[in-house]
């Protein structure tokens, strides 16, 4: 959030738009996971707030709030473009004399002493200083192409929703969850 937000400040646009997020707990023991997380923010400095059903209905006025126990609102939270991100840290790197190679598939990571020295490639090997894993789905993957392969927490999921006709007082209150 620092980096998009000096991005941001320094005139890079990168499509990043703040508004927070609202998490929702519709059983007792996810306001208990909530209230966890919101002891441990502080040391992060993540600035969240607990919140009541009533109040996690007035921050957005379209949920059903029949079966929610409360919610947890994290103020800095936002959603940023990851194309205009990718292409300006690109940009920039390479002015800052990264060497990129493009259109080369990943083979095998190279380590020594649990540090990456190289990488093979179909274009052969290229040794590294850096080695950045940004495969964005295929990070699992390419992290298994290392011995000891690099456990990637990660499984990608698609987010889909449908607003089925214009309703610009409900888009208006959607903003404040999108």
């Amino acid at each position: 959030i620092k980096l998009l937000n000096e991005l941001t400040r320094d005139g890079f646009d990168v499509g990043w738009d703040q508004r927070g997020s609202l998490h929702l707990a519709r059983t007792h023991d996810r306001m208990i996971q909530f209230r966890k997380m919101k002891s441990q923010s502080g040391p992060w400095e993540i600035n969240c707030n607990l919140m009541t059903t009533e109040e996690c209905k007035a921050k957005c006025g379209v949920i059903y709030d029949q079966d929610i126990k409360g919610g947890l609102f994290i103020h800095d939270d936002g959603v940023v473009d990851k194309d205009r991100l990718r292409q300006v840290l690109l940009e920039e790197a390479v002015k800052g004399g990264v060497t990129v190679v493009e259109n080369c598939g990943v083979e095998k990571i190279l380590q020594t002493n649990h540090r990456v020295d190289a990488v093979e490639t179909t274009q052969g090997t290229i040794e590294c200083v850096y080695f950045v894993n940004a495969a964005g789905f295929w990070s699992r993957a390419i992290g298994q192409l290392s011995e000891p392969y690099v456990k990637v927490p990660l499984h990608p999921v698609s987010h889909q929703f449908i607003i089925a006709q214009t309703n610009p007082q409900l888009l208006e209150q959607l903003n404040c969850v999108l």
